[in-house]
């Protein structure tokens, strides 16, 4: 056997130590794992416990034992319902037992009980058993425990509301029953009076002013049977003085149309008592259509008053409730829809009565509403949440109680359902859900950096996004070797501590800039901006943005805005210089204008002294040709007015103005004067809009003169100028019934010195439709001209509504 060599010795040695400290690392990392899972066990808002399939407590959370007052080791390890929760009666406990052994049989045991605390708190909790299995066997049972004390107590409120609310529509039933009865009776009041009880027979003799009346008249008028004159007088001045004026105002109107009449009036008795009286009568005429005499009945009606009164103030207060009250008979025919209804579902009560209620419910859920009816028949009431329609077709949840209405003797007559939106209840509810996921899917899908830690330093826990901006792995988390204070560069930390000094203060600070050392030494831009957590608020959730690429798009933009100050500062220069270029053209100009014209206008005049010295040795030829020079010196002269017009073209401020486009054409005609016979028709609908009238005029101006000039019949010739709009422009278009321009030519048209005929035949310049384009396309439309030989010429262009 080989001896062991010190050397194999040391390496065992050093294997041992590394397998120590490996074991030692491992069970840190449970027992950080075991106090993070106890911290969220202790602190959750539920009761929550372990026990075995036994039903004895082998672990109860810190929210269990806090409630009760007591300490772990004085529960565990006895029988759960021998625990001073369950204290509150026998019963409680052997429910409790009975629902340990259904767990133990693998069965989902849930109910609701009330259990007691410290200081005798008793709560209701919503309370549920579970069993946990292991190879399909049950060795422990979860038990969890929810406080929906409140909840009840909501619950409880809104039975006693319900009940306050059934006990005011049982009234009102009642009293309605009551007002049937009332009625009833007074029609058979009624059927007595016709036959001379209680109802009072009067004539009255229009013109003399008497009046028969029957005792019962008397009566009911407050007179002493026989004591009464008897004259229409005596009958007004029983009547309140408040409703005389209205009653005699009905018997005119009635005689003069010949009606009945029918008036509601009170009258005074002498006691002082006031008592409602309709009265019911009909006048009687002569051949002349006159009016003789009028008959008819009195009967009293302030019991029918007051009852009205008293059931409009009952109607009024069921109105006045901001719930959804409907009635409806055994067959779901509405009885009643209150105001609430109206406001809730859209219509009004006078549309819904007598119709079956389903019309508030889609045809997929009418089975689910007889169910519900059903049920409320079965056990008086039903309550419950479902999704229902309005008038206009949308939905909403309402929170229903549907009773049973019920005769005296218990008979069910009817349903009451009363309904509360609750719409935005359960869009919070599940914008709370929603919210629930989006978080979770912020953390799940790394588009931002998220850490979970403590304002100290210490990271507990991060998603990827957070360990690629860092170039930390997980196991570097997971082992706590990373702090977010190790990895910030010192001149960022007084940063930190103003932001955490801002978050204790106001629990979140607003987000900074600053930077994160990478594992491998290099730095990363970030923006980061946190909340604390907890009561202590040491516990912190930060949002980490990796800012390395703005940061790289700022430094680009920034070259690029150094680029564009220099291209600025140029084009500055160059504008300087263009100024100055226009400045020394428009001198050129006026100094060519003035020396070629002067010489022009000389010898326009010479050909003028020389054709009067010379008149009588002229011949026709010479004649002819001196006029063709002076005609040739105008045209000269016309081109350098057009060269000049031309150049100036975009270069002068010309202001804008209101241009009414009818007016402006009347004026170019009237400064054309075109030949006899030679028609210019304007159509209707010309705008008036912003314009450089100066401009628009030429342009005009020019294409009418075109128009004429050209023409091969000038008596027969005509002009028709029109206008339309075309989204931020308007479109001119000048028109006529000349010769036409071969298609090859358009192009050629709008050159410089362009013309179609001799310039003998047809004195031009070459410039006009030049001009026209340049003045045009300058202010930013456009000029295309449609035209045949023989079929006339249109020149149509745009111009824009706001210069």
């Amino acid at each position: 056997m080989n001896s062991v060599s010190n050397q194999d010795l040391l390496s065992l040695k050093k294997e041992i130590e590394q397998l120590k400290n490996e074991l030692e690392t491992e069970k840190k990392l449970n027992l950080e794992k075991e106090r993070r899972y106890k911290a969220i066990f202790d602190n959750t808002v539920q009761f929550i416990g372990l026990l075995t399939k036994d039903g004895i407590l082998i672990e109860a959370n810190q929210t269990a034992l806090e409630f009760g007052g007591l300490k772990a080791e004085a529960v565990i390890g006895k029988p759960f319902w021998e625990t001073p929760w369950w204290s509150i009666s026998t019963e409680i406990q052997e429910q409790l037992k009975a629902a340990i052994k259904g767990a133990t049989e693998g069965k989902l045991v849930q109910y609701e009980v009330d259990i007691i605390g410290a200081g005798g708190t008793i709560v209701t909790i919503d309370f549920s058993l579970k069993p946990y299995f292991q190879d399909g066997e049950v060795m422990y049972i979860i038990f969890e425990g929810r406080d929906i004390t409140e909840r009840k107590q909501s619950e409880s409120q809104i039975r006693r509301l319900n009940e306050v609310l059934e006990d005011r529509v049982r009234q009102r039933t009642e009293e309605l029953e009551s007002t049937y009865k009332e009625l009833k009776n007074y029609t058979e009041r009624l059927n007595l009076a016709m036959d001379g009880v209680r109802m009072g027979l009067w004539d009255w003799d229009i013109n003399t002013g008497a009046v028969y009346w029957t005792k019962e008249h008397e009566i009911i008028l407050g007179y002493e049977v026989g004591k009464s004159a008897q004259t229409y007088n005596e009958w007004r001045e029983r009547v309140h003085p408040e409703d005389i004026a209205e009653a005699e105002a009905k018997i005119r109107s009635a005689l003069e149309l010949r009606q009945d009449f029918r008036l509601q009036y009170r009258v005074i008795w002498p006691d002082g008592s006031i008592h409602w009286l309709e009265g019911l009568g009909r006048a009687y005429y002569d051949e002349n259509d006159q009016p003789l005499n009028a008959a008819g009945v009195l009967y009293e009606i302030t019991e029918s008053k007051q009852t009205s009164e008293k059931l409009f103030f009952q109607a009024q207060l069921l109105d006045n409730v901001q719930e959804s009250i409907v009635a409806t008979d055994l067959e779901s025919r509405i009885t009643y829809w209150g105001k609430g209804a109206e406001a809730l579902y859209g219509y009004r009560s006078q549309e819904v009565l007598g119709r079956t209620i389903d019309f508030i419910v889609s045809s997929e859920k009418q089975a689910e509403e007889i169910e519900r009816v059903k049920y409320a028949h079965q056990h008086g009431q039903w309550r419950g949440e479902y999704e229902q329609r309005r008038r206009d077709g949308s939905s909403f949840w309402g929170e229903t109680v549907i009773s049973v209405v019920r005769e005296p003797d218990g008979t069910p007559n009817g349903y009451i359902g009363i309904d509360r939106d609750i719409t935005e209840r359960k869009r919070t509810e599940q914008r709370l859900l929603q919210s629930e996921d989006r978080l979770k899917t912020l953390f799940d899908a790394n588009v931002i950096g998220i850490l979970y830690g403590d304002i100290y330093g210490k990271i507990k826990e991060a998603n990827d996004e957070f360990l690629r901006i860092v170039n930390y792995s997980r196991a570097s988390l997971e082992s706590g070797g990373l702090d977010w204070a190790a990895i910030t560069p010192p001149e960022f930390l007084y940063l930190d501590e103003a932001g955490v000094a801002e978050a204790i203060a106001r629990g979140a600070c607003k987000p900074y800039e600053k930077e994160y050392i990478r594992s491998d030494g290099s730095r990363v831009p970030i923006l980061v901006g946190y909340g604390l957590v907890g009561e202590e608020r040491e516990e912190s959730v930060a949002f980490i943005l990796d800012l390395t690429e703005r940061k790289h798009f700022e430094s680009i933009l920034q070259q690029q805005t150094q680029e564009l100050l220099q291209l600025n500062r140029s084009l500055t220069h160059s504008s300087a210089l263009l100024a100055q270029r226009n400045t020394e053209l428009d001198r050129f100009a006026y100094v060519v204008s003035h020396d070629l014209k002067a010489p022009l206008r000389g010898i326009a005049n010479l050909s003028e002294w020389i054709e009067e010295d010379l008149n009588s040795v002229f011949n026709e030829e010479t004649r002819r040709y001196m006029d063709l020079l002076r005609t040739r010196v105008y045209r000269l002269n016309g081109m350098v007015e057009g060269l000049l017009a031309y150049s100036r073209v975009g270069r002068r401020h010309i202001p804008v103005e209101v241009v009414d486009v009818s007016v402006l054409i009347e004026e170019i005609i009237d400064s054309l004067s075109p030949p006899p016979g030679f028609r210019i028709i304007s159509a209707t609908g010309m705008p008036t809009f912003e314009a450089k009238k100066i401009l628009l005029f030429q342009v005009l101006s020019n294409l009418i003169d075109n128009a004429i000039k050209h023409h091969d019949r000038p008596a027969e010739g005509q002009i028709t100028i029109a206008a339309v709009e075309k989204g931020n422009f308007h479109e001119f278009s000048v028109s006529d019934n000349g010769d036409g321009i071969d298609p090859q030519f358009h192009e050629k048209i709008f050159g410089m010195f362009q013309v179609l005929t001799r310039r003998d035949d047809k004195e031009s310049t070459g410039l006009g439709l030049a001009l026209v384009k340049k003045i045009i396309e300058t202010e930013g439309g456009q000029i295309t001209v449609t035209s045949g030989l023989g079929q006339g010429a249109t020149f149509s262009f745009t111009w824009p509504k706001i210069c």
